[in-house]
């Protein structure tokens, strides 16, 4: 099993908030496809993972949520308690959807109980064939060992994530078992010169900067070391502050997970910083 996979618990305690909130600020944000808590963003600006928020004993109950696609607010629904659903995740916390609420968002790929707007500026898919973005990639897999790489870009997205009026792009790039990745069997094995990853393209200073967000290489065929493939899921304002944050999904052949990445910096910084705050998923 991957190391990614062993550690859901521990990632979802990225930021640990004071504990002393009350229930009434969270705002608690589900995979909605899957049901994972994620998390919450809280009105301190802080990030809660879902240890935080069991050890604090503020665990949401029934709530409303408000479900997006990748491109499109679908509806409001109501989520149950978070409850864990025991071995072999039983650190992991499930909020179910009616079956009505499924069908109704059967798109959805998050939902958040606030009453922003998280979806301020829509990512736009752009061609996987772009010959500048090939180059990238294929230049990236020459420093991870994979020197004559086969290069497959699933998704390109362009979306302004701070909201000044400049947009940057996201690219996954996977070959894994003969294909993108987006759809089909995930093997066990790995294949030499198979990889999966995120990357982010941001004009920083003036300058076009390249980010790995996340990403698996493999320069060697592997039996059973269980690779890892991921897809972005969108980019959505998960804690209401205006700036939007990149959620991706990630899976291997007994499990997935998702997590939420905030872009961080300053106007007088001039290296483009993306950080993990909330993940969590399930495998065996």
């Amino acid at each position: 099993m991957r190391a990614k996979t062993l550690t859901f618990a521990a990632l979802a305690t990225t930021l640990l908030a004071p504990v002393a909130l009350f229930a009434s600020e969270l705002h608690p944000i589900v995979d909605f496809q899957a049901g994972y808590l994620l998390g919450s963003g809280a009105v301190n600006d802080k990030w809660l993972g879902t240890e935080s928020l069991a050890k604090s004993k503020i665990l949401p109950g029934q709530k409303k949520y408000r479900v997006y696609s990748a491109n499109r607010y679908l509806g409001e629904v109501t989520g149950a308690k978070a409850i864990s659903q025991g071995p072999p995740c039983e650190d992991t916390r499930f909020v179910e959807f009616s079956s009505a609420s499924k069908t109704k968002c059967k798109t959805g790929e998050i939902a958040i109980a606030g009453s922003w707007n998280a979806l301020p500026r829509v990512p736009r898919q752009e061609s996987t064939a772009q010959t500048t973005y090939r180059n990238v990639v294929s230049n990236l897999l020459k420093t991870k060992g994979i020197t004559k790489p086969t290069v497959r870009i699933a998704q390109v997205l362009r979306v302004d994530l701070e909201g000044d009026g400049v947009a940057e792009v996201l690219i996954n790039a996977t070959n894994h078992n003969g294909s993108n990745g987006l759809d089909g069997n995930i093997s066990s094995n790995s294949r030499a010169g198979e990889y999966s990853m995120i990357l982010l393209r941001k004009i920083v200073k003036g300058k076009v900067q390249t980010t790995l967000v996340e990403g698996s290489f493999y320069p060697r065929a592997k039996e059973f070391n269980a690779p890892g493939v991921f897809k972005i899921a969108g980019a959505f304002d998960v804690n209401g502050d205006g700036k939007m944050e990149i959620v991706l999904k990630g899976r291997y052949y007994e499990g997935d997970w998702t997590t939420v990445y905030a872009v961080e910096g300053n106007k007088s910084s001039s290296v483009l910083k993306v950080r993990e705050v909330l993940s969590d998923g399930c495998g065996a």
